[in-house]
């Protein structure tokens, strides 16, 4: 006999993904051969620069316990990087590092949402955001999307039957994943025009933002900074650089939200 355990955190599914990467990861260790699937990894080793930067900082020491939320260069770093690649302006107490994407996604769900909120998630979709939303005792409504690659990617038309007076927030994922398209700058504009007179958290899950072959995508509060006040940037360094092992996401947002995420 022992104590029980959390309904609510036992009722979440397993990750398919990390399941099919271990099972992976077993097999490899055993000598064989696998060609692996399962996780979105660049297939490209993390850049020499940063890995000799990454060593130099543990020779000097900096082993210690940092910043909760991320040492200032750091946000300070990423308040320029929103600057110059997506032409958005943050200051440093909006920003909020932890430990990959994952983590941050799971800390927002705990600090926007409540037990009976609703958050759309158009589906494919990355196979966590409903099991965050869970975690957090909300209800996730999966909205599923054309499969015909040739239609519009997500338009308000699309949402409309699924909002309630229930719902909460949206995540929106571009470029996607798993679903590897990009919501054209255009749709993007329209959906985020309709948003605006939503009072939803709108938490947009950027981390592929470079893997694209077009170029980097464009993110819908460029378009929309008329949003600014409920839009959260869910980004981090393992897809555009290469890092999937060093574990280093971020999100930015606004000021209260940051404070419950970095808390």
């Amino acid at each position: 006999m022992h104590p029980t355990l959390s309904q609510r955190i036992s009722q979440l599914q397993p990750s398919p993904t990390v399941a099919l990467n271990t099972k992976a990861k077993e097999l490899q260790d055993q000598g064989h051969k696998i060609i692996n699937f399962s996780v979105g990894e660049p297939d490209f080793p993390t850049p020499e620069p940063i890995v000799a930067a990454g060593i130099k900082a543990l020779q000097q020491g900096k082993t210690r316990y940092g910043a909760a939320g991320g040492g200032l260069p750091l946000r300070q770093a990423i308040v320029k990087k929103f600057e110059t690649d997506n032409n958005v302006r943050y200051t440093p107490d909006q920003i909020v590092v932890g430990i990959g994407a994952k983590e941050i996604l799971f800390h927002l769900a705990l600090a926007c949402l409540n037990p009976g909120d609703e958050v759309l998630i158009p589906a494919p979709y990355w196979v966590s955001y409903t099991e965050h939303v869970i975690a957090a005792g909300a209800t996730p409504i999966v909205i599923p999307l054309p499969k015909d690659h040739r239609s519009p990617r997500l338009t308000p038309e699309m949402l409309a039957p699924y909002v309630t007076a229930k719902t909460k927030g949206i995540v929106i994922t571009s470029p996607s994943n798993p679903g590897g398209f990009v919501i054209p700058p255009g749709e993007l504009k329209a959906l985020g025009d309709y948003l605006s007179d939503k009072n939803w958290w709108i938490i947009s899950d950027e981390i592929y933002e470079y893997m694209s072959f077009d170029g980097p995508s464009v993110s819908m509060l460029t378009l929309c900074p008329q949003l600014s006040d409920r839009f959260i940037q869910v980004n981090g360094l393992s897809k555009g650089y290469a890092m999937t092992g060093w574990r280093v996401g971020y999100m930015a947002g606004p000021k209260p939200v940051a404070h419950l995420v970095r808390t």
